[in-house]
This record gives C-alpha cells, structure tokens and sequence, in this order.
C-alpha cells in the first residue's frame, strides 16, 4: 500500500537553499540602480522570502507535507496577528508623545 501524498516527507533542506537564492537575487534586485520598478519588486521579493523563511526554518528536516502546511498557516495566521496589533496600538502610541 502506497502513502498519500500527505504523508511523504517534504525537502525542506532544498526549499531553504532556494530561499537563501531567492533572498540572493532579491538583495540584487533592490542594489541595483536601474529602475524603481526593479526595485520595488526585490523589495516585494524579499518580503515574501523572508515570510517563507520563517516558516520553513522552524520546520523539522523530516517533516511531511501535512507538516509543512501547518507550519505556513501557523506563520500566516501569527504574523498577520502581529501587523493587525501593530496597525492598532499606532495610534495610541502616536497619542503618548503629545
């Protein structure tokens, strides 16, 4: 009897080497000095991989399909908790230096 996909282990060592590439050519992409468009999509680029980052970094060598996806949802639904925080204690943080 076969695995489900599910259950196979996921590469998660390859998936962070391409991440630290990805980062690479982000880095590149926003030094460069021809163009803000190039810019703005290393900038854009960097923000997803640094994202990515988070999750598979805190996701074991071993860990199956269904792991890594938990892992993302879990890093979707923590930093997105974070910026929700962030966009409401602004202004009462703005508020304390007056």
């Amino acid at each position: 009897m076969q695995t489900s996909f599910m259950r196979k282990p996921f590469p998660v060592t390859k998936v962070r080497g391409a991440l630290a590439a990805s980062l690479l050519i982000s880095f590149v992409l926003i030094g460069q000095g021809s163009g803000i468009r190039l810019f703005g999509i290393g900038v854009i680029w960097a923000m997803v991989t640094v994202f990515l980052g988070f999750a598979f970094n805190n996701v074991p060598e071993r860990s199956s399909v269904k792991g890594v996806i938990y892992a993302l949802i879990f890093t979707t639904v923590i930093t997105g908790l974070i910026v929700w925080l962030g966009i409401v204690i602004a202004p009462v943080l703005a508020t304390l230096g007056r």
